[in-house]
């Protein structure tokens, strides 16, 4: 709950957010490049962010891209390929199963709702 974090790690996740939409197209970022940008280790980040979101740093990025890839979808502009490139996944079928995974639904699926 946002409410109940310490300024400090309310600005930590805002610079995490912040970094994770500006990366989101980039199939290449990975944690080595958010720790890099957050001026934190690995080790550090990866405690950090399970501490406060109960994720992984990389669970939270592909949940965070997923996210993203559902409002695309559901916005009818772009289509299933689009959609994935734009939220860096290389691969539709490891985009689509992702997807699933996430949602319960493939992502053709999504964007007709």
């Amino acid at each position: 709950n946002a409410s109940t974090l310490c300024m400090q790690d309310r600005e930590f996740l805002n610079t995490l957010y912040l970094i994770m939409e500006s990366e989101i197209a980039n199939p290449d970022f990975d944690i080595q490049g958010v720790a890099e940008r957050m001026h934190v280790s690995r080790s550090k980040l990866f405690y950090k962010v399970r501490n406060l979101t109960g994720m992984s740093p990389l669970q939270l990025f592909r949940t965070y891209r997923l996210n993203v890839a559902a409002n695309l979808l559901k916005s009818g502009k772009y289509n299933v390929s689009e959609v994935a490139d734009k939220v860096g996944f290389v691969s539709l079928s490891y985009f689509s199963k992702s997807f699933k995974q996430q949602f319960g639904i493939l992502p053709k699926d999504a964007a007709r709702k």
